[in-house]
């Protein structure tokens, strides 16, 4: 008797020990995002709103020499609609708060706001506004928001809204990043001639630090070291009237890192009426994507390309159409496509329970080199067959 009350204890230990639930198997992002620290002190600096550009830039400029790991420098701009012609720089240890703020780009600047291109920055957070670039000249393109070399980085409850064909945030080098609540629109600019053979541009891109991938903003040549972006958080954003929704297209090449983005968790976002796919993860590495609505794009609601362990459950994608005319030849050359996922040169990638509607011959479509690649419990309907 008392040897089998050991060999009963043996087993539940080793019940307790080894027993993994599937979703710490696959798709291992549980991450949290950015973790800003508490500081011991906070210095408050109230934008005046008759002279905004001019004292916005001056309590920056301040927090950029006093700010540290102790002091966080709050910003606040007062509820009210203002016109900038200035990129802004927002330097370490800084709390950007614009709640009820309608900032509107003019002139010929293309950025409105971005990190220190020169050195690493580290615990900022900017929350709440409406930014636009809606009133400058069609002419002008190019990344509204850029971020780049940032250990803890938030993006909260903002509006970023544009008229181009670029990306609305570009990110890269970002240890700990978190947006949540924002909506992005507008980076359609050629939905008046919607089928250019021209790549669409996400308007969330996860990126990495190289010249080729991170241009412009002055940028200086050490900040290029190739990385990506690892403990990522994008949580109930949305996206819409964008080319595509949000992901990355850069890959490990052109010396980026071997493994460029890891740890994402893309969950409850809204992403609809795009030219192209809603999210495009090339080299993801132990992500998960859930509960994402996923709605009106083209070739496919998700393209996974060269991933590995990745987990997709409990997403809605419907009304998925195939390219059309001259970008046709690029993307979809055999009209095979008009597909909820499209997963290309991908390993271990779990997907369970997702929901299609009205797409265009089969939910899921897997091509190349896969391996290992799980499918259970997903539904489609309204399938198109011709």
């Amino acid at each position: 008797m008392k040897k089998l009350r050991t060999q009963i204890l043996l087993a539940a230990i080793f019940l307790i020990v080894f027993a993994v639930p599937v979703s710490a198997k696959v798709g291992s992002s549980h991450t949290t995002g950015a973790s800003i620290p508490k500081y011991k002190n906070v210095v408050v600096k109230n934008v005046d709103a008759a002279d905004f550009d001019r004292t916005l830039y001056r309590a920056l400029l301040e927090a950029q020499q006093m700010a540290n790991s102790s002091t966080q420098y709050k910003i606040v701009i007062p509820p009210g609609t203002y016109q900038t012609g200035r990129l802004y720089m927002i330097p370490s240890n800084t709390y950007l708060y614009a709640v009820g703020a309608t900032i509107n780009a003019y002139g010929t600047r293309v950025g409105m706001f971005c990190t220190n291109p020169a050195q690493k920055s580290e615990n900022i957070i900017v929350e709440g506004g409406t930014w636009s670039t809606l009133n400058q000249n069609s002419s002008v393109d190019g990344t509204v928001i850029r971020l780049l070399g940032v250990k803890n980085m938030v993006l909260k409850n903002m509006t970023i809204t544009t008229k181009r064909k670029s990306h609305i945030v570009e990110v890269a080098d970002m240890n700990g990043f978190t947006m949540t609540g924002c909506t992005l629109s507008g980076n359609n600019r050629d939905s008046s001639v919607p089928y250019k053979n021209v790549q669409p541009k996400e308007a969330l891109q996860l990126d990495v630090a190289t010249k080729a991938a991170m241009p412009g903003f002055g940028t200086t040549d050490n900040m290029y070291n190739g990385k990506g972006c690892h403990k990522v958080l994008i949580k109930n954003n949305t996206f819409i009237n964008c080319a595509r929704g949000l992901g990355s297209h850069s890959g490990t090449g052109g010396g980026a890192e071997r493994r460029p983005y890891t740890d994402i968790t893309v969950t409850g976002n809204t992403i609809k009426n795009l030219l192209g796919e809603g999210i495009y993860a090339q080299d993801w590495r132990n992500c998960t994507i859930t509960g994402n609505t996923i709605s009106n794009c083209r070739q496919a609601g998700m393209f996974l390309l060269d991933a590995y362990n990745v987990r997709i459950n409990k997403n809605k994608v419907s009304n998925v159409k195939r390219y059309s005319g001259p970008r046709k030849t690029t993307y979809d050359p055999r009209g095979v496509y008009g597909t909820g996922f499209i997963v290309r040169h991908s390993s271990k990638i779990y997907m369970d329970n997702n929901q299609f509607n009205k797409i265009y011959k089969t939910a899921i479509t897997q091509e190349g080199n896969c391996k290992g690649n799980t499918s259970k419990g997903n539904k489609a309907k309204n399938i198109i067959k011709k």
